[in-house]
């Protein structure tokens, strides 16, 4: 959720009162958007961010740990996804089901490509290509 975020720059605010952030000067009435992919790439909070690496949601013991600072897959706030525990069950069944069944892998002589598909600015959708995927035995 993090490398993929489908929707990377988020929900437009308006300011309520003129204030100061960092330094810089917000006046009442200014449109604000935060941008999730940059906070997803933010190096304060992921070493080496533009890699996937799934072994960092692991702790020393190897058991699965959640980054709360960060890590904004469905929202923050009042405008929080009010779906979103629902959604990550469903992502984790599904994904786990998915995995327990099917192997998945590049067909012989060619990559994955993990990025996004930089033509369309508004989302980040998959790149168009071909993936090995198998029955597991």
């Amino acid at each position: 959720m993090r490398k993929s975020c489908l929707v990377p720059i988020g929900l437009q605010h308006v300011a309520e009162k003129d204030t100061t952030v960092g330094g810089h000067f917000i006046p009442k009435g200014a449109v604000l958007n935060g941008t999730i992919f940059t906070i997803h790439h933010d190096t304060r909070y992921w070493d080496n961010p533009d890699e996937f690496l799934p072994e960092r949601w692991l702790n020393d013991e190897g058991k699965f740990v959640t980054k709360k600072e960060g890590f904004l897959p469905f929202g923050i706030g009042k405008r929080q996804c009010l779906g979103e525990s629902l959604a990550r069950m469903e992502l984790f069944v599904f994904t786990t089901t998915l995995l327990q069944r099917l192997s998945f892998a590049s067909p012989q002589g060619k990559t994955l490509n993990l990025h996004h598909d930089t033509t369309n600015p508004f989302f980040h959708l998959p790149l168009v290509q071909d993936i090995l995927v198998s029955v597991r035995a």
